[in-house]
């Protein structure tokens, strides 16, 4: 089954999405950022990941 992309990926929306993968990794290199597009509600959205030092304790 090929994906349906419902919003275009245009160059500023890739530019600004790379610049902020690219902030997220530079800060949190271990982490890991996707980019995934929902129709609920409609966005393109940046699942991030990563781990942080506990300090609680």
């Amino acid at each position: 089954m090929i994906a349906t992309k419902f919003i275009p990926i245009t160059p500023a929306i890739a530019a600004a999405l790379s610049e902020l993968q690219g902030l997220i990794g530079d800060r949190f290199p271990t982490g890991t950022v996707d980019v995934a597009e929902s129709t609920g509600p409609l966005g393109i959205f940046l699942d991030v990941a990563v781990n942080l030092e506990d300090t609680s304790r």
